[in-house]
């Protein structure tokens, strides 16, 4: 099965460049202490020696080995060259498998670092990943805290595309606990009622969906029953009847604007356990934000009643007072 890819290109290169490190923080990572000078200067020829230290630099920062850093740092190898003593040199020039590997091995044991490869490492790093994707599931926010974990126990992270790999299915083990939660009371007459957002209005030629997602823009009667409409709708649907307190509210809404972004011909495509739960989130966030517009524009109409106060009778002040209060009762359908 090919890994799973979550990462753009600029994305994984900045994750494993040193080039952006402050001066401070560039040489609190890459300065050598005596007893790191007196292991490196143990090897013999220059090449191996450059070799051996940029191997430690990298150890332990970003963290990986040098055969999974692509990344060039002509700003790395000066550094290490000068306090080495060493003239400029030619990293290629290190290619031998079998010394780079020896030189990895050595540094692990002599540094006290690890490989990623214990199962229990792993099953470590796989329940953090899935709680922390329970709150976000943001790719780069993952890949960070997960380079983190591993730097905090010394342990070498693998070539990036495997940790996007991990991540990936971390992700998914997330995301249908959410599901789960947010689908385990959903009745039939809901699911047809999530269904029917996706039939297309005749006259408008636009689906209902489309229709909940469409606000009015001037804050008059008309658009106040508008919404009102619209808020009768979602309300008639009983989501409020599913628990979304075991939901981090975060993570809520991350779902809640992705159902907002898709279209019925996006739900179409998503399996069914997708379809309903990024649905239900968003309406029942939606929902929400439909009764803040309520009150905007009830705030509004009766500020422009107000100034109009002068003009308009006490009579008639009343009468569009009394029919704003009376379309309020929707709200607490």
């Amino acid at each position: 099965m090919a890994m799973k890819r979550i990462l753009t290109t600029s994305q994984r290169e900045q994750l494993l460049s040193v080039d952006h490190l402050s001066e401070e923080d560039f040489k609190a990572y890459f300065s050598f202490s005596d007893y790191d000078l007196e292991v490196i200067n143990q090897h013999r020829g220059k090449v191996n020696k450059l070799g051996f230290a940029i191997q430690l630099c990298l150890a332990r920062y970003p963290g990986c080995s040098l055969s999974n850093w692509p990344i060039k740092s002509t700003r790395l190898t000066s550094y290490v060259s000068r306090q080495l003593h060493l003239d400029a040199i030619d990293l290629n020039s290190y290619d031998h498998r079998n010394t780079r590997a020896n030189h990895f091995n050595e540094i692990l044991e002599v540094f006290n670092y690890h490989r990623f490869g214990s199962a229990n490492t792993q099953k470590q790093l796989i329940e953090y990943l899935i709680e922390l994707a329970l709150e976000n599931d943001d790719s780069i926010y993952l890949m960070k805290k997960t380079i983190d974990f591993l730097t905090r126990k010394r342990i070498i992270f693998p070539s990036i595309a495997t940790l996007e790999d991990i991540i990936s299915r971390c992700r998914d083990k997330a995301e249908n606990n959410l599901f789960s939660i947010l689908l385990c009371s959903l009745t039939d007459i809901q699911i047809e009622k999530l269904e029917s957002l996706f039939q297309i209005y005749e006259e408008t030629k636009i689906t209902k969906l489309a229709w909940l997602k469409d606000i009015p823009g001037k804050a008059n009667p008309e658009s106040f029953m508008s919404i009102c409409k619209k808020v009768e709708v979602i309300a008639s649907m009983g989501l409020g009847t599913i628990n979304v307190s075991h939901i981090n509210r975060n993570r809520f809404l991350q779902l809640a604007r992705l159902g907002e972004n898709y279209d019925a011909y996006d739900f179409s495509r998503f399996e069914l356990e997708k379809r309903y739960s990024l649905l239900i989130a968003f309406l029942v966030n939606h929902h929400q934000y439909l009764i803040d517009q309520l009150i905007e524009i009830n705030d509004r109409i009766l500020a422009s009643i107000k100034r109009k106060g002068t003009r308009d009778s006490q009579e008639q002040l009343k009468e569009k007072e009394n029919w704003l209060l009376k379309n309020w009762n929707i709200m607490l359908l």
